[in-house]
Parts: C-alpha cells; sequence; structure tokens
C-alpha cells in the first residue's frame, strides 16, 4: 500500500516509535499524518494517555504506592521508592515505566555517566551560543537563541543515544529487565543506543541540569501516548514566554507546536 502525504506535510516514521501492533500484520512505511488518521484515531483523550494506563496496570503491584493527593512530586505514585515520571513530573530521581510491563528506566542524575553528559553538553551549549551570538549580534532575541540552544540539545541526545529498536531490545534481554525490572538509563548511554522512552528521558534530565546551571529557563516535560496501534514518547518544553515546543528527537522533529499543521498539532497535543 503507497501513501502520499501532502507537500510539506511532516512525515512521521512507524518504526522509529515504542512499539507497534498492526492486527493485519501489514508493514507501514514512512507516510504523512493525513495518511495515518486511521492508525492514529480511534481512541479516547483518556485512552490515548499512556500514563494514565500505567497507573491501572500497576495496581495491586506491591512495589507501586498510589498517587497521594499531598505528595505533589509523585503525582503518577511511586515504583520501588522512586516517582513514576508522566507529564508534568521532574525526570531526575524518577523512574519511566510503559503502559507495558518492559524494563523500569531509572534517572539518576547523580551518576558518574549523567554527569559526565551534563559537563560536556554544558561546555558544547556554552560554546554554540557564544557562537550564536557573535554572528547575530547585531539583533539579539532571546527566544531565538533559547530555540536554537534546544534543537542544539536535541543533536546531542540522537548522537548520544543512537535509535536502534534491536539493540535495545538485546540489551533489556541481557540485563533481564523486561518485566517492570529496575535498569538504569547509564546502561544505554555506555551502550550508546536507545528508542524514544530512553532519548525523552536523557532530554529531559539534560536540560533539568542545565536549568540547575543556570543556562535554561522555562519548563521540560516528558510526554507519552498510545493510539490506535502504537506508543510514543516525546518532550514538551514551555518557555519562560509561553512558547510550547515539541522536541521528538526518534523522529528529528523540533517545532513550535503552533507552527504544526492541525492533524501534527492534534497528534502532539495529549
Amino acid at each position: 500500500m503507497n501513501f502520499e502525504p501532502k507537500r510539506n506535510e511532516p512525515q512521521f516514521n512507524l518504526g522509529r516509535v515504542d512499539e507497534i501492533l498492526l492486527s493485519d500484520g501489514a508493514q507501514f512505511e514512512t507516510m504523512g499524518f493525513d495518511a495515518q488518521a486511521p492508525v492514529l484515531g480511534l481512541l479516547s483523550r483518556r485512552e490515548q494517555r499512556n500514563t494514565q494506563a500505567l497507573i491501572s496496570r500497576l495496581e495491586g503491584n506491591p512495589h507501586f504506592q498510589a498517587p497521594r493527593e499531598d505528595d505533589l512530586a509523585a503525582p503518577y505514585g511511586s515504583y520501588l521508592g522512586r516517582h513514576v515520571i508522566g507529564f508534568g513530573t521532574r525526570i531526575q530521581g524518577g523512574v519511566y515505566m510503559g503502559r507495558k510491563p518492559r524494563e523500569a528506566i531509572v534517572v539518576d542524575a547523580t551518576s558518574k555517566v549523567v554527569r559526565r553528559l551534563h559537563y560536556k553538553l554544558r561546555l558544547q551549549l556554552l560554546i554554540f551560543t557564544a557562537q550564536h551570538l557573535w554572528t547575530r549580534r547585531g539583533s539579539i532575541d532571546r527566544g531565538q537563541i533559547q530555540r536554537e540552544q534546544l534543537k542544539f540539545i536535541m543533536r546531542f541526545v540522537q548522537r548520544t543515544l543512537v535509535f536502534d529498536n534491536h539493540a535495545v531490545t538485546a540489551l533489556i534481554e541481557f540485563y533481564g529487565a523486561k518485566h517492570d525490572v529496575k535498569l538504569s538509563l547509564n546502561a544505554f548511554i555506555e551502550a550508546r543506543v536507545g528508542v524514544c522512552r530512553h532519548q525523552v528521558c536523557l532530554y529531559g534530565v539534560l536540560v533539568e541540569l542545565l536549568q540547575e546551571d543556570g543556562l535554561l529557563g522555562g519548563k521540560v516535560s516528558v510526554q507519552r501516548a498510545r493510539f490506535a496501534r502504537f506508543s510514543h514518547a516525546w518532550v514538551r518544553f514551555t518557555s519562560q514566554w509561553g512558547q510550547v515546543y515539541i522536541i521528538d528527537p526518534a523522529q528529528d522533529r523540533f517545532a513550535n507546536l503552533s507552527e504544526m499543521g492541525e492533524m501534527e498539532r492534534e497528534f502532539y497535543s495529549i
């Protein structure tokens, strides 16, 4: 089956998502958003929210502490002593889990592996920002500078965690972490591979550390959703000036939400 996306319509590669299930066994190549309407639809907004599905799945698990109204740091509850990462939570110190059992990704910002990356990125970002300011010294737009910085960080993450689903699967099997077993993000960083969930966790924690350095403002958050046939994760960043950016390293997509087409904006606004 051939799909012809509209001209200038962004592409979405279903081979670069968390998981995909096609009941008829069909294989989808990269296609435009309009062509994917049957794949994206069919579920209600609530059903599309993967984190809510995760909480329901974990009910009764002795290692899971359900959300409490007085615990604002863990609005989705805690698993083995770490808050469950979801929309609006901090990334560092948390654990990222799936709608279906798989590895529970621990994001430890105090680890030497993450700190080493943080220092490397900070130096590169400072050099990049200085060069950017120098070339545009006649007109300094802080919002535009931040936009370029966010895009630079995405490229850094893509180089650090190369998208490789087969390598990720092998790594999870090697550590025996398929069924909600904790596995540090460090393991994927050291192997230099990941899929969308690992890339967004790394992006989020690096931005949080740069914010602690005073190099970035705004608010970073991980977003994820499931649709009729697949699950995916991306980053949502809201600047101090109210600009909302969608950063999707797996799909190589970076844009202001307001710049997107109607269907793409609907997709990224779960």
